[in-house]
């Protein structure tokens, strides 16, 4: 914990020189007003398509764990997942929350990191397949969409590559990469191609490929119900595809080395970012992405959060009986 200390000093004092920033020229007023601006059933429309996220993300992962976990408690393990994926960059406090949960309910730890990584780049792909068609729009409305298209290459092909090709490439490095020689990592690593391996089949594939599409278009349009009555614009199929291009480009600030506390000041800044680029019509990007970041984050921590402490409860309930 001791290492965590100076990147959380650092992440702190990010989020706060960006905020600092920010407020020079926008009051708390204008703040308040933006909250205002979105009515009580745009933040239900939220909640549901969330929830709807959530049931198939964990759907994915009861497929990904071979069923090992019963879906009441893979939906709790979920959610905890769900909250803490900007606590720390690179998602890894989800990493750590998921895989150790998982562990705790019989699945080894190579399987429950596995499943994880495994989804994780079936997200990109998912990703790289919905943002391309609407790359198109960008096209009609005379926008370079080139430097788009370049970033999102690399993306797709390093997806395919992880979903089709691991087993061989972990075959390939257990035959020759000398790995015997360590007895601990060759061990570590048979049992990642065995996971891969078993995960394979086309038919897996195709499902949790549609699976991983529905999660992204879901998670894209539950803040698109914000963004409409936010920045009073019109909802149409040219401005959603848009606001996917901000979104993703917001998501991707948390491969930063550093990123603001839990995400907050390069979330806003990525998203303002490609938003200005893009010509979203939002007056204050910046305040637009402040306004649905937080209303995002408060739901994901407040239910995250609440999961977190039903699982922490149970099993302190488990251990007593026993």
């Amino acid at each position: 914990m001791k290492k965590k200390w100076p990147h959380l000093i650092a992440a702190a004092l990010l989020s706060a020189a960006i905020f600092a920033f920010f407020f020079r020229s926008t009051s708390i007023a204008e703040l308040r007003l933006a909250f205002a601006s979105i009515a009580l059933q745009s933040v239900a429309l939220f909640v549901m398509f969330s929830l709807a996220g959530t049931l198939l993300r964990m759907f994915r992962y009861w497929i990904l764990l071979e069923k090992k976990i019963p879906l009441p408690r893979l939906f709790l393990i979920t959610l905890v997942q769900n909250f803490s994926v900007d606590l720390l960059p690179a998602r890894s406090a989800a990493l750590a929350f998921y895989s150790y949960f998982t562990k705790k309910e019989g699945v080894i730890l190579e399987e429950g990191i596995s499943s994880f990584v495994l989804a994780i780049f079936y997200d990109a792909l998912a990703l790289s397949f919905l943002l391309a068609p609407a790359s198109l729009f960008l096209v009609v409305g005379s926008r370079d969409s080139r430097p788009l298209l370049w970033g999102l290459g690399p993306i797709l092909l390093i997806s395919i590559f992880f979903i089709l090709f691991l087993p061989q490439a972990l075959r390939w490095l257990r035959k020759n990469g000398r790995t015997s020689r360590w007895e601990k990592i060759d061990s570590v690593i048979t049992k990642l191609e065995q996971y891969f391996s078993a995960h394979s089949g086309n038919s897996e594939r195709g499902l949790l490929f549609g699976l991983s599409f529905l999660i992204k278009l879901l998670k894209y349009v539950s803040v698109y119900v914000l963004f409409v009555p936010l920045t009073g614009s019109s909802a149409s199929f040219h401005s959603f595809f848009l606001f996917c291009f901000g979104i993703a480009g917001a998501e991707l600030s948390s491969l930063l080395p550093i990123q603001g506390l839990a995400g907050f000041g390069t979330w806003e800044a990525s998203f303002a970012f490609v938003a200005t680029q893009l010509r979203l019509p939002a007056a204050d990007p910046f305040l637009t992405g402040l306004v649905i970041h937080l209303i995002t984050q408060a739901w994901e921590y407040s239910i995250g959060v609440s999961a977190f402490l039903s699982i922490f409860l149970r099993r302190k309930k488990e251990t007593t009986t026993d």
